[in-house]
């Protein structure tokens, strides 16, 4: 499942004043799919979902913090929704939620209605519906949920996953066949994606990216097992990494992984370790491919050490 891309309308603030514009919540990694751009290896085999700790720690956090936006993804969210329940039901304070998922509950308006109707502040639906779902996805899908979602007033649209250019075809055609609002994004080389080589490929290196920052300024995401964090890909689901994540929002704060990623430019963060341009490939192009290799030249120098 491909989180949703989040920019952010906020900045993040100095000592512990931190604005979260969107906070991402990964409840488990089971999903009724193996699909090959799958950024974090979920499948129907995946046992892991959040402990009773960790949604304890997730209501505080984000009673806390306050975020306006909560997405919820996968795994498929809605094998989940005894988690999802407990965690909106325990919020006290204004949120609107997204939903992303594979629409594999959704054989007909019946079901829809059980299954979103749990779902507390839903304002968008984002059915993940590319190559890599579309022949597998019963065609009347996007139909179903789009009636539902228009009769509820709940935005519905539908996510594509590009690991080509020519992909962008597919988008377009579902855009006309359905009629409904396509969003797309690059697979990055996270998960199963890294496995499988369906990361999009870059033809050349596009330095455009090294004036920019963790794009996930704004978003801070939770994973089973790993914690709080701003990276919700490749250094996440590709590594054992100290450093990247924190057991609360103020950890991963205090942390120099969050303070270089969210402070400063690629650029600046490559400069420090003495390298230029010349040292990336076309596929550093990519800001969390590019990241990755910037923190894992850092490894020997900065303490990071495998944990578990």
């Amino acid at each position: 499942m491909v989180l949703l891309s989040t920019q952010s309308s906020g900045q993040f603030c100095s000592e512990k004043s931190l604005v979260i514009d969107a906070f991402n919540l990964v409840p488990g990694f089971r999903c009724t799919r193996t699909c090959d751009h799958c950024s974090n290896d979920s499948s129907p085999l995946r046992t892991e979902a959040l402990s009773e700790n960790e949604v304890l720690t997730i209501i505080d956090q984000l009673n806390k913090y306050q975020p306006a936006q909560i997405v919820l993804t996968g795994g498929e969210v809605t094998i989940y929704l005894d988690i999802v329940e407990r965690v909106l039901k325990n919020l006290k304070f204004q949120f609107k939620v997204t939903l992303t998922t594979n629409g594999s509950f959704a054989g007909d308006l019946s079901r829809i209605e059980k299954v979103l109707s749990r779902i507390t502040n839903l304002e968008l639906v984002q059915l993940s519906f590319d190559k890599f779902h579309g022949s597998s996805i019963d065609s009347k899908t996007p139909q179903l949920l789009k009636s539902y979602c228009n009769a509820k007033g709940i935005r519905f649209l539908l996510s594509v996953c590009v690991s080509e250019a020519k992909d962008l075809e597919f988008a377009a055609d579902a855009k006309d066949k359905y009629g409904c609002d396509v969003i797309f994004q690059k697979i990055e080389a996270s998960g199963r994606a890294k496995q499988t080589g369906v990361q999009f490929k870059y033809r050349i290196f596009e330095n455009k990216v090294l004036d920019q920052k963790c794009p996930n300024s704004g978003t801070i995401s939770f994973t089973p097992g790993k914690g709080f964090s701003n990276c919700c890909s490749n250094l996440i689901f590709n590594h054992k990494l100290a450093g990247v994540a924190g057991g609360t929002i103020d950890e991963l704060v205090e942390s120099r992984f969050f303070k270089e990623s969210t402070g400063l430019t690629f650029g600046a963060r490559l400069k420090e370790l003495g390298l230029s341009e010349a040292a990336l490939e076309p596929m550093h192009s990519a800001p969390c491919t590019l990241c990755e290799f910037i923190e894992l030249k850092k490894i020997p120098t900065k303490g990071f050490k495998p944990c578990g």
